[in-house]
């Protein structure tokens, strides 16, 4: 019996503000669900069984929780993963890779179908950011030069002159001189010398000091410091989100072992620097007798001037099946690095058998392209 389908366009976003905010601890998840014919289950009740586990797509299960909700009219559930019971703050995101395993069961029941484990691989360790302490803080910028001096105050008045000291004694007079015989009157005598001056008198005191004069204008303020270091880079951004769902090429359309596309994919134009993150999902099979062999899937670009697409990250080696039996088969991975330009993306394979290859479904890829 065929498996229901899903087109998984999962868009986590989780932000952290301080050590003491709360983070939103949950995960939107959008799928469009399908019946074994890959038509759309409309306006109907659907169960989803999620689980997280560690290290590895079979690793040990570190959360794990069960969700009913409804379609829309073309199909499209929507539910916030960690919304049940006490949300994803159980989950240690600081250590090991985590994968998401979605299973479902279309008619609403508990008997669920595995579709498929993803890694989740970078939007939703946000979560792990609420925890962590804050960077360090950047270095104070250098001191400004002093402003210039304020121009020098007016010189204040002159004290009060002290007064005149007292005048100094008359020095004593000079010694009479003998007195001549009397005879003829001589000659009038020389004026006696002038007496010693006396001693100086005393300084007088100092005058009281004068007003203090007023105080110079302000000097200019001195010139703006130098600009601190940048803070740490923001947190990624969602650019564009992009689905795609077809049959698209298959296998055994390809040449042997020549490089193709199968499946439906995205045409996407990025600037440089943007990342691409790619899941694709294709169900492929074989109807000859003895099965087929030998198949290898990869993630895959091809830039719009190329001839033929590139594989990329690890692949799926030498995948095998038996006759009349069909499995679906998912890729995912970031492109980083990718000059700017126009891309095709998707999922690409190769066979030295391809056409055994001939059991083939529709196929579902995502793309998120972010800075």
């Amino acid at each position: 019996m065929k498996k229901g389908l899903l087109l998984f366009t999962a868009l986590i976003f989780a932000t952290c503000a301080t050590v003491q905010a709360q983070s939103p601890q949950g995960m939107n998840y959008q799928a469009v669900v399908r019946n074994a014919t890959g038509q759309p289950v409309v306006s109907g009740t659907v169960n989803f069984r999620f689980t997280i586990r560690t290290g590895t797509a079979t690793g040990t299960s570190v959360f794990q929780e069960t969700q009913s909700t409804s379609t829309n009219q073309f199909g499209l559930a929507s539910v916030v993963i960690g919304s049940v019971g006490s949300g994803l703050s159980s989950v240690d995101w600081a250590n090991g890779s985590k994968f998401l395993q979605v299973e479902i069961d279309p008619t609403g029941g508990t008997t669920f179908t595995d579709m498929g484990t993803t890694q989740l691989v970078s939007v939703p360790y946000a979560l792990y950011a609420a925890n962590s302490a804050p960077g360090p803080q950047g270095p104070t910028g250098p001191q400004g030069a002093a402003g210039n001096d304020g121009a020098t105050g007016a010189t204040g008045a002159d004290g009060t002159n002290g007064t005149d000291g007292a005048d100094g004694a008359t020095g004593p007079q000079g010694p009479q001189g003998v007195t001549g015989a009397q005879g003829a009157t001589g000659p009038q005598g020389p004026t006696g010398a002038q007496g010693a001056t006396g001693p100086a008198g005393a300084t007088g005191a100092q005058g009281a000091t004068g007003p203090g004069g007023a105080a110079g204008a302000t000097g200019a303020t001195g010139a703006q410091g130098a600009t601190g270091a940048n803070g740490a880079q923001g947190a990624q951004g969602i650019v564009n989100v992009l689905t795609a769902s077809a049959s698209g090429a298959n296998p055994n359309d390809l040449t042997a072992n020549t490089i193709g596309f199968v499946g439906p994919t995205v045409s996407v134009t990025i600037t440089a620097g943007q990342k691409i993150h790619l899941v694709a999902t294709k169900a492929m099979g074989s109807s000859i007798a003895g099965g087929a062999t030998g198949l290898d899937i990869f993630p895959g670009y091809q830039l719009s001037t190329a001839t033929t697409p590139t594989a990329s990250g690890n692949g799926i080696y030498g995948i095998q099946c038996s006759q009349n039996t069909r499995t679906p088969y998912t890729v995912n991975y970031v492109f980083i690095g990718l000059a700017a330009g126009t891309y095709t993306v998707g999922m690409v394979c190769r066979s030295p058998t391809p056409a055994n290859w001939n059991l083939n479904e529709y196929g579902y890829t995502s793309v998120i392209v972010v800075n």
